[in-house]
C-alpha cells in the first residue's frame, strides 16, 4: 500500500509544474548561421563603396546640366532634341536686350538738322533720329516706334527690321505678331542677318506664323553662313539631334566652333561637352576645361558648374577643392539647380 503524500508536499509539486513548463532549452547558434552574419555585415558597405565607385567612374566624364526647364534625355540621343535649358523650346529671345551699337553723338545743332531731315522724309534721317530715342539717353519709344516704320515703309532694310521688333517686343506701339513677322521677312529677304535669326525664331516657335522647322532650318542657315553667332549655335544645335537635318556631330562641332569664336557662351559650353565626350572630334579633357572656363567668366551658370566639376574630379585640370567650392557658389548664385544640390542649398523662393 502506497504512502500517502501530505498535502504540504501535493502543493510543493504543484507549484513546481508550471515553471517546469515555461522553460525553454537555450538555442544554441551553429557556426554556420555565425559565419553567415558576420558575411553579411562586411557585403552591406562593400556594396554601397562599390555602387559609390561605379556611379563616379560612370559619370567621370558627364558634367551636370540644368533640367529644370528641359527635357530630361539622354544628350546626343539621335532622334530627340538637345536643349538642357540653354536656349529650351519655351524659351525665345524676345525679352534678350539687342546688342545694338549706341547711336553716335551728336551737337544741338546736329539733331536739330537731323530732325528737320527726318520731317522733310529722308529715311536714312528717320532711321537715325529712331535710334536715338530708342537707344539712346532720352528715350521715347512711341515716337521711335513711329519713325522706325515711316523708314521702313521707304524701303529701309535696318528700319524693318527694327519695326518687326518694335511689333514683336510691343515697344512703343500695339504688340502684334503677325506684324513682326511681316516686317522680319522684308529684311530677311533683303539679307539683313537679323532678321533671318528672328525670322527662324518665328518659325521655330509658331510665333506670329505656323509652325514650320523647315523653314526654321533655312533662315537659322542663312544667318548662320552669313556669320551670326546665335544662328551658328542654332544650327550645330540642331545637328546634334534629329529635327528635320539629319544627325552630323561634325557638323555640330564645326558651327559650335564658329559661334564659339565670337564668344558666344552657350556655344562654348557646348563646343567644351564636344571636347568632353569626344563627339565631333577627338576627345580632349585639357581642351573642354579651357571653353568651358572662356563661358563660365562670362557668367554662364551651367559652365560654371562644369568647371567646378572638373576641379572637384580632377578632369582636364589639376584637382583644387577650393577652386571647385567657389566655382560651385557661383554657378548656384546664378541659379544652377545642379550647383545647389552640390552645396544643399534650398532654391529661391
Amino acid at each position: 500500500m502506497m504512502p500517502k503524500k501530505n498535502k504540504k508536499q501535493k502543493s510543493t509539486q504543484t507549484a513546481a509544474r508550471p515553471d517546469q513548463r515555461r522553460r525553454r532549452p537555450a538555442h544554441r547558434y551553429h557556426r554556420s548561421d555565425v559565419i553567415l552574419g558576420f558575411l553579411l555585415i562586411l557585403l552591406v558597405p562593400a556594396l554601397g563603396f562599390l555602387g559609390y565607385y561605379l556611379f563616379w567612374r560612370e559619370h567621370d566624364e558627364e558634367f551636370p546640366v540644368p533640367t529644370s526647364e528641359s527635357v530630361e534625355i539622354t544628350p546626343w540621343q539621335e532622334g530627340n532634341p538637345v536643349d538642357y535649358g540653354i536656349e529650351t523650346k519655351e524659351r525665345r529671345s524676345d525679352s534678350e536686350p539687342e546688342s545694338e551699337a549706341p547711336p553716335p553723338a551728336m551737337t544741338g545743332e546736329e539733331f536739330d538738322a537731323l530732325c528737320v531731315s527726318a520731317d522733310a522724309g529722308n529715311a536714312d534721317a528717320q532711321y537715325l533720329l529712331a535710334r536715338h530715342l530708342a537707344d539712346g539717353t532720352e528715350k521715347n519709344y512711341f515716337k521711335a516706334a513711329e519713325l522706325f516704320r515711316r523708314a521702313a515703309e521707304q524701303g529701309h532694310i535696318e528700319a524693318a527690321y527694327r519695326t518687326g521688333l518694335c511689333y514683336d517686343l510691343g515697344k512703343g506701339i500695339e504688340e502684334d505678331a503677325a506684324q513682326a513677322v511681316s516686317w522680319y521677312t522684308k529684311a530677311a529677304e533683303s539679307g539683313y542677318i537679323k532678321a533671318q535669326y528672328r525670322l527662324g525664331e518665328c518659325f521655330d516657335y509658331g510665333h506670329g506664323v505656323p509652325k514650320d522647322s523647315d523653314a526654321a532650318d533655312r533662315w537659322f542657315l542663312a544667318a548662320a553662313e552669313r556669320g551670326d553667332a546665335k544662328a551658328q549655335y542654332k544650327v550645330g544645335m540642331r545637328l546634334t539631334s534629329n529635327y528635320k537635318i539629319p544627325q552630323n556631330l561634325e557638323k555640330a562641332f564645326a558651327w559650335f566652333q564658329k559661334a564659339a569664336d565670337q564668344g558666344y557662351p552657350d556655344a562654348q559650353y557646348w563646343l567644351g561637352r564636344c571636347y568632353s565626350r569626344g563627339r565631333g572630334t577627338e576627345r580632349s579633357p585639357e581642351e573642354a576645361f579651357r571653353w568651358y572656363l572662356l563661358a563660365a567668366e562670362q557668367g554662364h551658370a551651367v559652365s560654371q558648374n562644369a568647371i567646378a566639376e572638373c576641379y572637384a574630379k580632377g578632369i582636364g585640370v589639376s584637382r583644387d577643392a577650393g577652386e571647385a567650392a567657389r566655382w560651385y557658389r557661383l554657378a548656384a548664385e546664378n541659379g544652377n539647380p545642379d550647383a545647389r544640390r552640390t552645396l544643399r542649398q534650398p532654391p529661391n523662393r
